[in-house]
């Protein structure tokens, strides 16, 4: 998966005609990383994830598994979807620090994919505060996606 992250990486790099120490300093890492980020040596951390998605203006769906750049079905707070992705992804499982991260973000409009992200990111560990401050950079990506039309 990590070539793939990194073909996505360099794909929208050459699009955008950004050089790897451009981007680097725009994301807080060294056109290095981001060379052995896009060959498949390194994989990124979620924060890392986070701050591409929010400089380059597309989704972390889509930089992390190449699935559209924008993810399609939104979920309102407190509908009948919200509550069956709850369901389907939580079920009676949930740890604590799942439940406050998602509770953090309740009352926003936000989709599927973003989700899903945000438990990939709290199972990876983060703490409740980490992983709210990455859901702010990638809410704060989807939007700037959106604005571009990406």
């Amino acid at each position: 998966m990590p070539g793939e992250i990194g073909d996505r990486l360099r794909q929208l790099r050459d699009e955008r005609g950004i050089s790897r120490e451009k981007l680097g300093a725009a994301v807080g890492v060294s056109g290095g990383q981001l060379y052995r980020l896009e060959v498949g040596r390194n994989a990124p951390s979620a924060t890392l994830v986070a701050r591409l998605c929010e400089e380059l203006g597309v989704s972390a769906d889509w930089l992390l598994f190449g699935r559209g750049r924008l993810p399609v079905e939104c979920l309102e707070p407190e509908s009948p979807a919200w509550d069956a992705f709850m369901d389907s992804e939580l079920g009676s499982s949930a740890r604590p620090a799942e439940i406050e991260v998602l509770k953090s973000i309740r009352g926003v409009p936000v989709t599927v994919h973003f989700l899903q992200a945000m438990l990939l990111l709290v199972r990876q560990q983060l703490t409740p505060a980490q992983a709210s401050e990455t859901a702010a950079r990638m809410s704060a990506a989807e939007e700037s996606a959106k604005k571009k039309g990406l």
